[in-house]
């Protein structure tokens, strides 16, 4: 089984375990798309496909993602980052976090960690 389709299964098992309200395959428009949005916390996830290192054209990509669904953190899981990729989520992604999937542990404890903050009720 190709290593992305097992890190899909994992994440979506995962959600489903815990009861999180989520989305999957979402298009924003015909060249971008999330594999998970979980709107109630504006969190997205994206899984890369596993031939190839996440690249400065990815990153570029989740950087847009963020801005244009206004998501408070956006996971990207892939097993390599290039470095001209990292220096630009560094520089202009703002809580875009790079997971190895032997990392995806701490994504579900990140995501368990955000889901018991309080919450603020507006009157």
């Amino acid at each position: 089984m190709d290593q992305s389709l097992k890190v899909k299964d994992f994440v979506h098992e995962w959600l489903n375990h815990f009861n999180i309200s989520f989305q999957s395959e979402v298009k924003v428009n015909s060249t971008l798309s999330l594999d998970y949005y979980i709107p109630n916390l504006r969190i997205g996830i994206f899984i890369v496909d596993w031939k190839r290192p996440i690249s400065v054209q990815i990153a570029n990509k989740a950087i847009q993602l963020q801005r244009e669904l206004d998501l408070t953190a956006l996971y990207l899981i892939s097993r390599e980052i290039s470095e001209p990729a990292q220096k630009s989520l560094d520089r202009f992604g703002d809580n875009i976090i790079a997971i190895h999937p032997n990392g995806l542990s701490e994504l579900a404890i990140s995501l368990a960690n955000t889901m018991q903050q309080p919450r603020h009720m507006s009157t």
